[in-house]
């Protein structure tokens, strides 16, 4: 229960930190939409890898040993770029294309949530109790 609540945890606050963040910067808002809505499935993304053991860290775990895995996020990943930089999706979801930084600052932000669930897991497995 405890990694489901860090997990919604980092996940609201990369997808609200870089919302708020694309205002600050003069952005329009269907940017800062898209952010957000990039961020949220690229944690969720990462924290399924991480999902293939409840204790074991995600270095631990044969990188393919789920083919079905792969199979789901390359979708995943290639339907939010269509999400991203389609105008038929940026019309209907009013989003806007981002830059590649924009893709690095996502990115960054998912892989402190897969740190902070690889440490969750090595702490947990310290504690006796």
């Amino acid at each position: 229960m405890w990694r489901i609540v860090l997990v919604s945890l980092l996940i609201l606050g990369g997808a609200f930190g870089l919302f708020e963040l694309a205002p600050l910067q003069r952005r329009p808002i269907e940017e800062a939409r898209t952010l957000a809505a990039n961020v949220f499935v690229m944690i969720e993304t990462v924290y399924l890898f991480s999902c293939r053991s409840l204790q074991r860290s995600v270095w631990q775990v044969a990188w393919f040993s789920n083919p079905w895995l792969w199979a789901g996020s390359i979708t995943m990943v290639l339907l939010q770029l269509g999400f991203t930089y389609l105008p038929a999706f940026n019309r209907v979801f009013q989003t806007a294309p981002i830059t590649l930084s924009d893709w690095s600052l996502i990115l960054v932000v998912a892989l402190i949530s897969l740190v902070a669930v690889v440490l969750e897991k090595r702490f947990r497995a310290r504690d006796p109790a």
